[in-house]
């Protein structure tokens, strides 16, 4: 998403196939918070061409290892997760949390 160009051609792709009026651009998943940067340009991309834009935190640890989620009894998995929302709450007006659990 960093690359406007690249990100010109997929939303063009797109738009002719169906109508995009809101998207969530994750800002945490798996550990990696994506470049503040590279939101911002998204995000600002997308709000030009009518799509309402929301921040995501999925809120994983390890995808791989059966969706590992956060540990909220874990006092270094709140203070990520507190430094992960501030700063996706800096960038977006709304900040949904999808928060996955395991199974079984």
């Amino acid at each position: 998403m960093a690359d406007l160009d690249w990100l010109q051609s997929r939303f063009d792709v797109m738009q002719r196939h169906i109508r995009v009026d809101k998207v969530y651009l994750e800002t945490h998943r798996d550990m990696v918070v994506a470049e503040e940067a590279t939101i911002e340009r998204a995000r600002d991309f997308l709000a030009s061409r009518g799509v309402q834009v929301s921040g995501g935190i999925t809120i994983t640890v390890n995808e791989r290892n059966r969706f590992e989620t956060y540990c909220y009894t874990n006092p270094e998995h709140r203070q990520k997760l507190e430094q992960v929302v501030a700063y996706t709450a800096r960038l977006h007006s709304r900040v949904p949390l999808d928060r996955m659990t395991k199974q079984g």
